[in-house]
């Protein structure tokens, strides 16, 4: 079931997939947050791969009514068909340049944008190869090539990743 959901703060239309008892938005969180930013600071990549995020402007930049994912809501996900880690090919995008190629069988469409790595200096990284996904309470989720899935459970709140939110349906 896919339905639609306008954000009234900027008019962006997102639509969103019944995944188990969620719906979660089917393309990366877009708008413009303080503290959000595009892969190598370029703006006309957000309308395919959306912004990435740190923790405290993923926080602020869900719309109303939503949240970010949880480690659990993810678990739920990569359980779904007892196929571990190689459920990530069935979550990718067909544009991912994996062989077999992704076949995105749940419409999740999760798109290889990377992340943004804070330190002395900003640093991109896993365009093309890597999607990351911020989850509450700061931790993140992978995709890799070769259609791995993890889960990283140590705090990654200094970093920038792509958002994808959820609700209860």
């Amino acid at each position: 079931m896919i339905i639609s959901y306008v954000d009234e703060r900027d008019g962006t239309t997102y639509q969103l997939i019944k995944i188990g008892g969620l719906f979660w938005s089917l393309t990366n969180l877009q708008y413009k947050s303080e503290g959000s930013i595009c892969y190598n600071n370029d703006e006309t990549v957000s309308d395919l791969y959306g912004r990435l995020y740190d923790y405290d402007s993923a926080i602020k930049a869900i719309p109303d009514g939503f949240r970010l994912p949880t480690v659990d809501d993810y678990r739920d996900l990569y359980f779904m068909d007892n196929r571990g880690s190689a459920l990530g090919f069935l979550l990718k995008s067909e544009i991912w340049p994996d062989y077999p190629k992704p076949i995105n069988l749940y419409g999740f469409s999760a798109l290889p944008f990377g992340r943004a790595i804070k330190g002395e200096n900003l640093v991109f990284e896993g365009l093309g190869t890597k999607a990351y996904f911020m989850l509450d309470e700061a931790m993140s989720f992978s995709l890799h090539s070769f259609s791995m899935l993890s889960i990283l459970n140590k705090n990654k709140s200094i970093d920038y990743y792509s958002v994808r939110f959820v609700k209860n349906a």
